[in-house]
C-alpha cells in the first residue's frame, strides 16, 4: 500500500490542510479539471435543481462534498451514495473510496495476473472451460472468415470492446437486421473485439429483467492457500439496456454470502433504491438466488486458475450451471453502495496481510 494511501486512510489529509484545498479547488485557484468535472456531474445527479439555483447553498454542498474526497479518498458521487452527510469521522473512515480502492487493487493484484482480466479474450482463454459459450476475437482483416463463419451460426450475439469495462460498448447483433460484411468493417476499423455467442439465462434470474442478462458479482481473495469470498451483489439491468452495470442504467442488491439471499433493496448509480425491479415489478429482497452453493464451489476453483489475489467475479446462471461473464482484477466495492455500510474491517485485512508477507499470487 502507497505510503501517501496509508497514511490518508490512518489520519486524513488533514483537516485544515483539506478545508484550504477545498476552496482553492472549488475556486479555481487550484486547476484540478477530473474533480471539478466530477464534482459538477454529482451536483446535476444528486442535488435537486431548486437548490443548484441557490448559489450559497450549492457553494456549501460543494465544499463539502471536495472536503470530503480530499479527507476520505471518495468520489463525489460515493460522497451522495454513502450519505456522508451527518456521518461521523469514524463511521466515515470505516468505507473504503474509489481512490484508496484502486490503490489497494493495484498494489496487490500487480504483475502477469493482473494482465489476465484487462484483456477480455485472455480472460476467455484463461478460462474457456467455465465459459459455457464460443467467444472469438476479431481486430483484422485476417480475421474476416472466421467472423463470417461465425455469423452464419448465430441469429445473435454480443459484441465488446476487447479492452473495456463497466458495460462499456457492449452491444447486441441480430443478423438479420444487419450487412455482415458492413459490421466486419466497422469492428476492424474500431479496434480489437470479442464476439461472443448469447448466454441463455436461466428463467428464475432472468425474470428480473429479460432484456440483459443479470449477474452475481462475488469478489474472492486467494491468500495462496485459501480462497476466500469478500462480498457479493445481485445485478440487474434496467430499461432497454442489454448489460446489467451499474453505469449503464443497471441496479444491484447485497447478496448475502452464506445464503444467496438478497438483502438489501436495489440501488442504481444515481441513487435510487428499489425493492421490486422498477420494469418488472419482480420483488428484490428477500429473493434466494438459485444453485447458491454450486457458485461458491465455481469460485473456488476459479480463483485459483490465476496468480491474481484478488478478483470481481461476474457469473451468469444458465439452465447447465454457473458461466463466467468475466473477471475484474480492480473491481469496485458495489455492496457499499447497496448496504450503504463500509466494508474496511471485512477486506482491508486481506489486502495487508498479503502485501506484508509477500504473499501475491
Amino acid at each position: 500500500m502507497s505510503r501517501l494511501v496509508e497514511k490518508a486512510r490512518r489520519k486524513g489529509t488533514g483537516k485544515i490542510t483539506a478545508f484550504f484545498l477545498t476552496r482553492a479547488v472549488n475556486s479555481g485557484l487550484i486547476k484540478k479539471k477530473k474533480d471539478t468535472k466530477a464534482l459538477e456531474e454529482a451536483m446535476k445527479v444528486f442535488v435537486p435543481e431548486e437548490i443548484r439555483k441557490d448559489k450559497r447553498k450549492l457553494k456549501k454542498i460543494k465544499n463539502e462534498v471536495m472536503y470530503n474526497r480530499i479527507v476520505y479518498l471518495i468520489s463525489p458521487e460515493e460522497y451522495f451514495l454513502y450519505e456522508f452527510e451527518g456521518r461521523s469521522d469514524a463511521d466515515k473512515r470505516t468505507f473504503i473510496g474509489e481512490f484508496e480502492r484502486r490503490h489497494l487493487c493495484r498494489d496487490v493484484n500487480g504483475g502477469e495476473g493482473s494482465d489476465v482480466f484487462r484483456d477480455k479474450y485472455k480472460t476467455y482463454q484463461n478460462f474457456t472451460e467455465y465459459f459455457g459459450r464460443r467467444v472469438i476475437l476479431v481486430k483484422e482483416e485476417a480475421d474476416r472468415e472466421k467472423f463470417l463463419d461465425f455469423w452464419k451460426e448465430h441469429d445473435s450475439f454480443i459484441i465488446k470492446p476487447g479492452s473495456q469495462c463497466r458495460g462499456i460498448g457492449v452491444t447486441l447483433i441480430k443478423t438479420a437486421e444487419n450487412d455482415p460484411e458492413e459490421v466486419f468493417k466497422s469492428l476492424i476499423t474500431g479496434g480489437e473485439v470479442v464476439v461472443e455467442e448469447l448466454i441463455v439465462e436461466s428463467e428464475s434470474l432472468a425474470s428480473f429483467h429479460p432484456q440483459s442478462v443479470n449477474t452475481v458479482r462475488l469478489a474472492t481473495f486467494y491468500d495462496g492457500e485459501t480462497v476466500t469470498p469478500l462480498f457479493s451483489v445481485f445485478r440487474m439491468g434496467r430499461g432497454s439496456a442489454v448489460v446489467d452495470n451499474g453505469g449503464s442504467g443497471g441496479c444491484f442488491s447485497t447478496v448475502d454470502i452464506a445464503t444467496g439471499e438478497l438483502i438489501t433493496p436495489a440501488v442504481s448509480e444515481d441513487g435510487h433504491r428499489f425493492t421490486a425491479h422498477p420494469d418488472t415489478g419482480k420483488q428484490i429482497v428477500g429473493f434466494v438466488i438459485p444453485r447458491w452453493q454450486e457458485l461458491l464451489d465455481m469460485a473456488q476453483k476459479i480463483a485459483r486458475m490465476v496468480r491474481q489475489p484478488f478478483v470481481s467475479w461476474d457469473l451468469a446462471l444458465t439452465d447447465a450451471g454457473w458461466v463466467i461473464v468475466e473477471g475484474n482484477g480492480s473491481g469496485q466495492f458495489l455492496q457499499q453502495m447497496s448496504s450503504i455500510k463500509g466494508c474496511r474491517a471485512e477486506v482491508e485485512p486481506y489486502f495487508k496481510a498479503a502485501l506484508k508477507t509477500k504473499k501475491i499470487y
